[in-house]
């Protein structure tokens, strides 16, 4: 999971290895979506969905797999948008929290 900030992507958490560096210009590449984006590239399989509150972005949430025969499936392009709406709402709770401390 990244949180977008005013030019660059923070990794703020993970689970596995880390990503390689090109997870950065993947999430760029979601910016501009308002649906999951799905690429192959640095032997990895990607999907990426950008957070948001109000319309303005504020992260986004991207899964990688070794490479398979089978495409993602509708269900785990669902599963990520979802995650990504709620976590884009969690983003902007936590920012405002930070803003009264």
């Amino acid at each position: 999971i990244l949180q977008r900030n005013a030019e660059s992507w923070e990794e703020v958490a993970s689970y596995g290895p880390l990503a390689p560096p090109a997870v950065s210009s993947l999430c760029e590449a979601t910016l501009n979506r308002g649906d999951a984006l799905q690429l192959n590239g640095s032997g990895h399989e990607w999907l990426a969905c950008r957070t948001q509150y109000h319309r303005q972005v504020n992260g986004a949430v991207a899964v990688w797999r070794r490479p398979r025969p089978q495409a993602w499936s509708r269900e785990e392009l669902s599963l990520i948008e979802a995650v990504a709406e709620q976590i884009g709402i969690v983003w902007a709770q936590v920012t405002v929290q930070q803003e009264l401390i």
